[in-house]
């Protein structure tokens, strides 16, 4: 039976969506939230190398799927307080060293080129010379710079570089792009933590799924109470959003989109785009982004299309 290797955090349903276009294949979960009983060793010597997870034999693996993986905080680690600093990092780079392996296998993604593709600036770059039209946008830490930018703009939007995981009354909290009112403007602190400052885009929410050389596009319309909000992903758990596959989104966008994955190193990657009349205005791509529920909401096949991309690799 054909095996891939997926290195995510349980319980993660996106598995579930691959497994039944793959009945005959064996999906073993690597997951470094099950330290300290994870059952991993790398063995070598002047002749050959191999890999044991779980007790498998993993070396000739061909197929390797990095979904979600989440790592323990240092305080989860079950050693005296003095101890966990070093272990953490030791566990932590036992798990990582593993993505340098299995070079001859098909990566659904590289996690370096991920770790690379989620720099907004390099994102912007590339974006700009293929083509895409962008909002302006600046990535600053400087006070005056981001003050010149806000004047020089009738609506402006911020976000943080990585969006924060904050923990607040046993509740994990993030920050969200918004919308920024001049009358209440305030950068202190802008010189600790830079941010993202960008030309608010009035528009409909357009998710562009890649999946090597197949596009999925979904419109997502957000409605009532909340249409004139800025990010759609705040109401993601609500009712207030309405999905739809979007027929209309040009053939001339979508092979940019697929050569911009290219160009980055991966096999996949989800677009936010902003559709004002008939302009489509980049924002980003997470080149590691969830897709469940567009599949889901939109009834689009990209199970299907991530199936088809593993067998063809294990067949070979």
């Amino acid at each position: 039976m054909d095996n891939v290797l997926v290195i995510t955090t349980k319980p993660d349903l996106h598995i579930d969506m691959l497994e039944k276009h793959l009945p005959r294949v064996t999906f073993t979960v690597l997951d470094p939230k099950e330290f300290p009983n994870i059952p991993l060793s790398f063995l070598t010597d002047q002749n050959e190398s191999s890999v044991f997870i779980k007790g498998v034999n993993m070396t000739e693996i061909k197929v390797v799927w990095y979904r979600k993986p989440y790592f323990l905080q240092e305080e989860e680690i079950p050693v005296a307080k003095e101890l966990r600093k070093p272990i953490h990092e030791n566990y932590a780079a036992f798990i990582k060293w593993a993505y340098a392996l299995f070079p001859n296998a098909l990566w659904i993604s590289d996690p370096w080129k991920i770790l690379k593709g989620n720099s907004k600036i390099y994102q912007m770059q590339l974006a700009q010379v293929l083509g895409f039209r962008l909002p302006a946008t600046l990535l600053t830490s400087e006070r005056k710079r981001a003050e010149s930018f806000i004047s020089s703009l009738d609506e402006v939007v911020v976000k943080p570089l990585i969006p924060p995981a904050i923990l607040e009354d046993e509740t994990f909290k993030t920050m969200y792009t918004t919308v920024l009112k001049k009358e209440d403007l305030n950068l202190d602190g802008l010189n600790l933590s830079p941010m993202i400052f960008q030309e608010k885009i009035d528009g409909i929410d357009i998710r562009v799924t890649v999946v090597d050389k197949e596009v999925f596009v979904c419109k997502i319309i957000k409605i009532g109470d909340i249409a004139k909000e800025v990010d759609w992903r705040k109401y993601q758990i609500g009712k207030n959003l309405s999905y739809e596959e979007d027929k209309d989104f040009p053939k001339s966008l979508r092979d940019k989109c697929v050569k911009m994955v290219k160009e980055m190193g991966l096999v996949y990657g989800a677009f936010d785009f902003i559709k004002t009349g008939e302009d489509y205005f980049f924002l980003e791509i997470n080149p590691n982004g969830q897709w469940g529920f567009v599949e889901e909401k939109c009834n689009l096949e990209i199970s299907r299309a991530f199936a088809k991309l593993m067998s063809t690799a294990l067949k070979k």
